[in-house]
């Protein structure tokens, strides 16, 4: 939750790490938290509710409203093999490649980049290079090629610049993270928006920072060294 918790985090070698992010937006009118005869949630929720209890457990959802929400950040580690599955289950490596594949992603629209240099306090966000004509050389994509992307431009930009890729609104291609922001939503009555970040083993994407909105970091694949400031 809120709270202006500052916080960095560097990959460990090896492993590919993601974190799902979803952020709440400006209030609106609370949505109706039935959701009628068809429950679109896995079998082990009940509901909008029984999502955010799954989530936040072994801490009550009352608990979590009365004393966390936004006042506090919180850390909730997976406690138990299945919260740690369906997380893996919400986003991995496997679906941001198999969208690289299967979708016209356009960079700026659809996803960016990011790289952070410790030793520097530098972020930088490497750009695609093509190779254009019969001479074989390399330059940097134009608007003419309205900026899509393919599995092999991001593939270079991830193992060989050590860039992290950030997907926007990911729900708009996997009815697993709709059916999550759909559920907060219910309970909040917050719009819900999501992120996708994926960086390159030893590697980090952003500097340390916080956010001004509410915000819910799930780590869904690979290992992190997360270093957390106080507010």
């Amino acid at each position: 939750a809120k709270g202006r918790l500052r916080a960095s985090a560097v990959g460990e070698e090896r492993e590919t790490f993601v974190a799902l992010t979803l952020r709440l937006g400006p209030r609106v009118a609370h949505l109706a938290s039935s959701m009628g005869s068809k429950n679109p949630f896995p079998k082990h929720h009940e509901g909008a509710q029984g999502l955010l209890e799954f989530m936040v457990a072994p801490m009550s959802l009352e608990e979590f409203k009365e004393n966390i929400w936004e006042t506090q950040p919180r850390v909730f580690t997976a406690i138990s093999k299945e919260r740690k599955q369906w997380a893996r289950k919400l986003f991995s490596s496997d679906d941001m490649w198999r969208l690289a594949r299967e979708e016209p992603l356009e960079m700026g629209r659809d996803l960016c980049t990011a790289h952070y240099r410790k030793e520097t306090d530098k972020r930088t966000s490497p750009t695609i290079l093509k190779e254009r004509g019969t001479r074989g050389k390399e330059e940097k994509a134009t608007e003419e090629d309205e900026d899509l992307v393919s599995e092999r431009e991001l593939r270079n930009l991830f193992f060989m610049r050590d860039a992290t890729l950030q997907l926007h609104q990911p729900q708009r291609y996997l009815d697993s993270l709709w059916r999550v922001c759909y559920g907060m939503e219910c309970v909040f009555g917050d719009l819900v928006g999501a992120n996708v970040y994926m960086t390159p083993p030893g590697a980090q994407g952003l500097a340390p920072h916080h956010d001004d909105v509410d915000v819910f970091v799930l780590q869904t694949q690979g290992r992190k060294k997360w270093k957390l400031y106080d507010p």
